[in-house]
C-alpha cells in the first residue's frame, strides 16, 4: 500500500509543477511574441492558474456557477432594454465576484436616479411649475453636485416666479395710479381755466397729483432693476446646471471608453484560453502515442501507460474545461457590448436634459431683453413725469392765471399717457412668459 500511494502522489506533484511551469513558459511567449507588458500578462496567468486548479479541484463547479451569473447579467441587461429600469443583479456570490455585482447595480441605481429624477424635473420646469426637484437621497460625486445645482437653479426660478407675480400687483396698481393721475391732471388742467379767478386749489391738486406719479414711476424703476438683477443671476444658475449636465455626458462617454477597454481584455484572455486548449490537444496527442509506445513495452511499460492514461484524462478535463471558460468569455463580451449600448442611450437621455437646459436658458435671456426694454420705458416714463411736475410747480408758482400754463400742462399730460400704456402693455407681455 506504501509503495502504491507513492507514485500517485509524486504523480500529483508532477502534474502540477508541469502545470505552473507550462503557465510560465506561457508567460514568457505571450510577452515576447504578442507585446504584452509584463504586469497584465501576468496577471492573466496568476488568473489561469486558479482557473485551473479550480479544475482539477472542483470538477467545473466553479465555471457552472460563473455561467449561471453571466445568464443574470444577460437578463438583466434584456429587462432595462425593455424599459424595466428596476431590473438589478440579484445572485449572491462571494469574493470579487459579488463585489462586481454590488458595483454594477450602484451605478445602475445612481444613474437611473439621477436620469430620471432630472429629466422629471425639468419636465416641470419647462412646463413652468418649480415645486418638483430632484430628490438627492443616495446621490454621489458629480451626480449629488449636479442634483444640488439644478435644484438650486429650480428654487431660484420659484423664489423668481413669486417675486414677480408679487411684483406683477403692484406694478398694475402703479401702473393704473399712474394712468389714473394723467387723467386726473387732464381734468384738472382743462378745468384750470374756468376756476382761474376763483382759486388756484385746482393748480395744487394737479401740483400734488404730479408729485405722486413721479414717486411711483420712480418705485417701478427700482423694482425693474431689482428683477433685471435677478433674471441676470437665473441665467447664470441654468447655465451653470447645462455645464454640469455636459459634465455628466463626458463622464458616461468615459465610462463607454473603460467598458470597451474591458472588452479588448476579454478578447485577449480568450485568445490564452485558445492556446492552453491548443496545448491540452497536444498533450492528449502524446498522452496517446505514450500508451501506444506503453503497450509495445509490454509488461514493462503498465506502470508508463498508468501515467500516460491519467496524462490523457487531465488533458482531456483541461480541454473541456477551456472550451467552458471560452464559451464564457463569449458571454462576458455580449454582456460587455450591452452594457456599452446602454450607456449610449443615457448619454442620449443627458443630452435632452442639456437641450431643455439650454432652451431654459434662452428664455430667460429673452426676459433679461424684456426687462431692459421695459426699463428703458420706465426712465422714459419718470423722465416726463418729472417734466410735467416742474411745469405744474412753476406754473403754480408763477400765476394761477396763466391759461398759457394750463395747455402746457394738458399737453404734457396727454404725452405721458401713450408711453405708460405702452409700459402696461409690455409688463403684461412680460408677466405672460413667467
Amino acid at each position: 500500500m506504501t509503495s502504491s500511494s507513492s507514485p500517485s502522489k509524486s504523480k500529483g506533484n508532477v502534474f502540477s509543477y508541469l502545470g505552473v511551469a507550462s503557465l510560465v513558459a506561457l508567460f514568457v511567449q505571450m510577452v515576447v511574441t504578442t507585446g504584452f507588458s509584463i504586469i497584465p500578462a501576468l496577471l492573466i496567468v496568476v488568473a489561469l492558474v486558479f482557473v485551473l486548479f479550480g479544475v482539477f479541484a472542483g470538477s467545473g463547479t466553479a465555471s457552472l456557477g460563473a455561467g449561471s451569473a453571466i445568464d443574470e447579467v444577460i437578463h438583466v441587461c434584456n429587462e432595462i432594454d425593455q424599459g424595466n429600469f428596476e431590473a438589478r443583479i440579484t445572485r449572491g456570490a462571494h469574493g470579487k465576484e459579488q463585489e462586481m455585482f454590488d458595483a454594477v447595480n450602484a451605478a445602475i441605481d445612481r444613474t437611473d436616479a439621477f436620469v430620471r429624477e432630472a429629466a422629471a424635473a425639468m419636465e416641470h420646469v419647462a412646463q413652468k411649475k418649480y415645486y418638483r426637484t430632484i430628490i438627492e437621497t443616495g446621490m454621489t460625486g458629480a451626480f449629488l453636485k449636479g442634483s444640488r445645482d439644478i435644484n438650486g437653479s429650480i428654487a431660484n426660478l420659484a423664489d423668481m416666479q413669486k417675486s414677480a407675480l408679487t411684483l406683477q400687483g403692484q406694478v398694475n396698481t402703479v401702473v393704473e395710479r399712474v394712468i389714473d393721475n394723467a387723467k386726473s391732471i387732464v381734468s384738472e388742467a382743462e378745468n384750470m381755466g374756468k376756476r382761474i379767478d376763483k382759486s388756484s386749489s385746482g393748480t395744487i391738486d394737479v401740483a400734488d397729483s404730479a408729485i405722486q406719479t413721479s414717486e411711483s414711476i420712480t418705485l417701478v424703476a427700482a423694482a425693474t432693476e431689482e428683477l433685471a438683477s435677478s433674471v441676470a443671476e437665473i441665467t447664470r444658475q441654468v447655465s451653470y446646471a447645462s455645464e454640469t449636465s455636459q459634465l455628466a455626458m463626458t463622464n458616461v462617454n468615459s465610462i463607454q471608453e473603460d467598458i470597451t477597454a474591458l472588452s479588448t481584455e476579454a478578447r485577449n484572455i480568450g485568445e490564452v484560453i485558445q492556446l492552453i486548449s491548443d496545448i491540452a490537444a497536444k498533450t492528449n496527442l502524446l498522452a496517446l502515442n505514450a500508451t501506444v509506445e506503453a503497450s509495445r513495452a509490454g509488461e514493462a511499460g503498465k506502470g508508463f501507460a498508468v501515467v500516460a492514461a491519467e496524462v490523457k484524462n487531465l488533458a482531456d478535463q483541461t480541454a473541456k474545461a477551456t472550451d467552458r471558460i471560452a464559451q464564457q468569455i463569449g458571454n462576458i463580451q455580449d454582456a460587455t457590448e450591452e452594457v456599452v449600448r446602454k450607456s449610449g442611450e443615457i448619454y442620449h437621455t443627458i443630452n435632452e436634459i442639456n437641450e431643455v437646459s439650454s432652451a431654459i436658458a434662452a428664455a430667460v435671456e429673452e426676459q433679461g431683453a424684456a426687462t431692459n426694454d421695459i426699463s428703458e420705458k420706465v426712465g422714459i416714463v419718470a423722465d416726463q413725469s418729472s417734466k410735467v411736475s416742474d411745469r405744474i410747480g412753476d406754473i403754480a408758482q408763477a400765476s394761477a392765471g396763466s391759461y398759457a400754463g394750463a395747455i402746457t400742462v394738458i399737453w404734457a399730460a396727454g404725452d405721458q399717457i401713450d408711453p405708460v400704456r405702452e409700459l402696461d402693455d409690455d409688463l403684461k407681455k412680460f408677466f405672460s412668459m413667467l
